[in-house]
Order: structure tokens, then C-alpha cells, then sequence
């Protein structure tokens, strides 16, 4: 037996688990779609698999799908709920039909692409950045460059911009960290580019891979040397 296919539906976990899975050349399908939506509203097609890039999402007949000022996706489709049960009642949350989506994206026709969760951003500097898609740009300097470093960001307190954006690299050399903040930043616009690295032996990480947050945020600021 073997595995022959993995759809991914979870936005905010879209773009990186699918450019690890394309690196350990694991069959997995990306997905949008939502519990208030009762069938899928955008999957990739299948020919996708072969690609290293992530892949656009075709939007199905039955959505119309569209951003709104915020960059939040709203979805009109006879397949969205009717509404939430709770104690005073059925509460239908659609206005004029459209269900509006914690999720940010960009639509091209019929084609969405997904950058993560409204509250995956930070405020740089007085400017809104989502960090999904750098950390997709991070996983795929880091293949590039130094595939056999673990890297993630990391977003700590600053007190002229208000947050900061920096590299955490499990690496004591030096080069490989510099390379790796020259590639990552190359033609970013300034409130998303990282400021330094912060070095040190491991990336804290769950069992399943993700970072854990806070721990590497403590270890940033402290055991974590900066450059």
C-alpha cells in the first residue's frame, strides 16, 4: 500500500507544510475551503504535484469569491450555511449572501491565492505584514541555500518601529547566516525585511513541526545571539 494523496484544507498552514511536503516529495493537495461552506471552494488541480512552486487555487463553479478592503476573502455559494445555532437563536452571519472569511487572499478570475489568516500580521513601523507568505519565502531560501539549516522567523518587540521582523537560525556559522538574511531580504520592501539573525543550536518545534512561538521568542532575546 502506499499513500497516493494528502488534501490540505487549513489556510493558515497552506503555504509552508505544502513547501516542506514538496521537499520530501510527499503527495499533498492544497486546498481552501471553510466549516461554513458544506463543499470545497478552491482546490489545487493535481498536475500541481509536480511543481515546487505553490500552486494557485482554481475557485469551483458552485463560489464566487472575492476580497474586500482588508484583503479578507468573502465567499457567495448555495453550499454556505444557513446559519450559527446558538441560545436566542439561528444567527445568519452572510450579508447579501456573501460570508466574509477570517482569511486573506488575492483573486485573479477564477483563480485565489491564499496568504494566511487576517491575524497572521504584524504592524511594522506603522505598515500591516503578513508573515505567512515570508515564511514561505524563508523555507524557500533556506532549501536553496542551506537545506540542512533550521530556520523560522521570529517577531519581537521594537521601540522605535513597534515590532520587528528577525531570522532565528539553528547555526553557529556565521556565513550560512549572513547568506541566508541577504537572500531572504533581497527585494522586499523595507517594513518586511528581517533586521538581523538571531542564532542558536535548535528551532523550537512541536512534533508535527510547528514552531513554538514564545519559546523562540524568549530564546531570541536571550540564550539566541544576535548579529
Amino acid at each position: 500500500a502506499s499513500l497516493r494523496l494528502v488534501v490540505l484544507v487549513c489556510a493558515t498552514l497552506l503555504c509552508v507544510l505544502c513547501s516542506r511536503s514538496r521537499e520530501l516529495r510527499w503527495p499533498l493537495l492544497p486546498s481552501y475551503r471553510t466549516t461554513e461552506c458544506a463543499a470545497p471552494i478552491a482546490p489545487a488541480g493535481l498536475a500541481s504535484l509536480a511543481a515546487d512552486a505553490f500552486p494557485e487555487l482554481e475557485i469551483l463553479s458552485h463560489a464566487e469569491v472575492r476580497t474586500d478592503a482588508e484583503g479578507r476573502i468573502a465567499v457567495r455559494s448555495p453550499a454556505l450555511l444557513t446559519g450559527y445555532a446558538t441560545a436566542s437563536g439561528l444567527q445568519d452571519p452572510k450579508r447579501d449572501g456573501w460570508w466574509r472569511s477570517e482569511d486573506r487572499g488575492e483573486v485573479r478570475g477564477r483563480w485565489l491565492t491564499v496568504r494566511g489568516r487576517a491575524d497572521a500580521t504584524v504592524k511594522v513601523g506603522g505598515e500591516l505584514v503578513a508573515l505567512p507568505p515570508l515564511e514561505h519565502r524563508l523555507e524557500q531560501v533556506r532549501r536553496a541555500i542551506a537545506p540542512e539549516v533550521d530556520a523560522a522567523l521570529v517577531v519581537l518587540p521594537d521601540p522605535r518601529l513597534e515590532h520587528a521582523i528577525h531570522l532565528a537560525v539553528a547555526s553557529a556559522d556565521p556565513a550560512v547566516a549572513a547568506r541566508l538574511l541577504e537572500a531572504f531580504n533581497t527585494g522586499l520592501a523595507p517594513f518586511e525585511r528581517a533586521r538581523d539573525v538571531r542564532q542558536g543550536p535548535a528551532i523550537p518545534r512541536t512534533a508535527l513541526g510547528k514552531v513554538r512561538i514564545e519559546e523562540l521568542r524568549r530564546l531570541a532575546v536571550g540564550r539566541f545571539a544576535g548579529r
